[in-house]
């Protein structure tokens, strides 16, 4: 789950984050990494209270930099998949690899974005780790990636490097999902980290919950519309009449003060 500024439990030392030093008020911001938290209640509306290291004392009204820490991946990849985290082994490199299963792989991500997206709290999809759960890496993908770019990167005399292509595979993800999403895809970002263990790469990308609701067609017009949302540890496209309730229930106006999240 995504760090509440109100929950205690969701706060460490170490985070970054923006604070009000008058309860209840969003005036007089500042920023800084939490040395001490002052909080004794685990839930506190008007954020949890700390002191940064500025020396100064308020309420988180925002966690700044909510990436969890090599060793809290590791244990949430321990832990398997839950509500607020998902599982996939690869972004473009199916068992069996042939064009039509390409499409489908990256179809089937976007799915399981828009489902993050749809979502009250957000969550994480994980990249480079297997079902069992098993850290496997992403080389199948830098392999497709260094064979794609190979001549372009031959002729302007370019570096393969691991920054390389974490970024080549960060574009190519942004690129390949969102043609499949729809709603406002303007709105959001697709934000991710790149771990390493035991010299295997693993991508986490951070996906906050939106304003508006996104969709996913699989086909260039909206001839098939589908509506992902996150059940449990998976993910599940509602039904049309489904669809309307839940948009009703969370985007419709009594939910308009849920944040677009921005990075």
């Amino acid at each position: 789950m995504l760090p509440d500024p109100k929950v205690t439990s969701h706060i460490r030392t170490g985070q970054k984050v923006r604070i009000t030093r008058t309860a209840g008020k969003n005036d007089r911001h500042l920023v800084g990494r939490v040395t001490d938290i002052l909080e004794t209640e685990p839930y506190n509306k008007d954020g949890v209270e700390v002191i940064i290291d500025a020396g100064f004392s308020g309420y988180v009204v925002d966690v700044m930099d909510d990436w969890p820490t090599s060793e809290e991946l590791r244990m949430m990849i321990r832990e398997h998949e839950t509500q607020h985290f998902e599982l996939k082994s690869s972004f473009n490199v199916p068992m069996q690899s042939n064009a039509r299963q390409t499409i489908d792989l990256r179809l089937i991500l976007a799915r399981e974005i828009v489902a993050f997206l749809n979502s009250k709290d957000g969550g994480y999809l994980c990249l480079g780790v297997s079902d069992e759960p098993k850290i496997v890496g992403l080389v199948p993908d830098y392999q497709k990636i260094r064979k794609s770019n190979e001549s372009e990167w031959r002729q302007t005399g370019r570096l393969v490097t691991k920054e390389l292509l974490r970024d080549t595979l960060q574009r190519m993800m942004d690129e390949g999902v969102r043609k499949y999403i729809r709603g406002n895809p303007k709105t959001f970002t697709l934000p991710t980290k790149f771990y390493e263990f035991s010299g295997k790469d693993v991508c986490l990308i951070k996906l906050k919950p939106q304003k508006n609701p996104f969709y996913v067609t699989p086909t260039k017009g909206y001839e098939e519309v589908e509506f992902p949302v996150r059940v449990g540890t998976t993910k599940s496209s509602l039904n049309i009449p489904d669809t309307v309730e839940y948009v009703r229930s969370n985007f419709e106006p009594d939910s308009h003060d849920r944040k677009t999240a921005q990075d």
